[in-house]
Parts: C-alpha cells; structure tokens; sequence
C-alpha cells in the first residue's frame, strides 16, 4: 500500500504525492481551467470533477468497503466541492508561498519540526528522508 495525497489548491491547480515510492505529478490550474472550459463548466465545478474522481479512485483502491461507495454520497462530495466548499481527509493541509531562504536562520524557533527543515534544506531531491520531531528540551 502506498499513502497518497492530493491537495486541491484554487490558486495553484492539484498535487498529488505518492509515497512509498515517492512520486508525483502536478495539474496546474491553467489544465483545470482548460478542462473548465472544454466541458462548458466553471472552474470550482471542474474542482468538483477532479475531487470527485479521486474519492472514487481511492474508495476503489483503498482494501475498505465503506458506505461512502454509494453513488449518492459519490454524488454529494462532487456538488460540495463544485460549490467552493472545502473537505479534506488530511489532519491538516497548509497552501502557501514561502521565501526558504530565511527558513536556515528560523528554523530554530520551531523545535518540533528542527529537524525536518533541516531535511528539507539539505535534500537535494530524490530520496525523501524520514526524520524525528524534536521536543523542548532536545
């Protein structure tokens, strides 16, 4: 099994990341407006589409056979998302730009995460490394 997520960003486009290994691929927002479009749709009902398309595809790969599966509440999460609200699976999903040049001289104001900016700045790409959090007093 592999962790997949998808981060659906109306300013951006659509992320998605699969781990284990990692891989991922990016439809920039200009590719969801040219679906918008071509299929005679608004932008936010070509979110719903996509967000639609991957609940199915997950519910269809994910091993777990759930009430979601029911083309009514299939149904319903395209509408909501096509409608502009916001769902999401994550614990938590932050969207922003960032200057990371600075990231080397803040990053020790935030103990728990030290450790994974450190990662993060070193990486030259490819492997992803796993790293701890760091408490208070480490």
């Amino acid at each position: 099994m592999s962790r997949v997520y998808v981060i659906g960003d109306k300013d951006t486009g659509v992320l998605f990341v699969l781990l284990n290994p990692l891989r991922a691929a990016i439809v920039p927002l200009a590719e969801v407006e040219k679906y918008a479009s071509q299929h005679g749709k608004s932008t936010d009902a070509a979110f719903g589409d996509v967000a639609a398309a991957i609940q199915g595809l997950i519910l269809k790969t994910d091993g777990v056979d759930v009430p979601a599966a029911d083309p009514l509440v299939h149904e319903t999460f395209r509408s909501l998302v096509a409608g502009g609200t916001t769902v999401t699976d994550a614990a938590f999903c932050f969207v922003s730009e960032v200057d990371s040049s600075d990231w080397q001289s803040f990053r020790h104001g935030f103990p728990p995460i030290e450790p994974a900016i450190a990662a993060v700045l070193a990486s030259p790409g490819g492997d992803v490394p796993e790293v701890p959090l760091k408490g208070p007093g480490d």
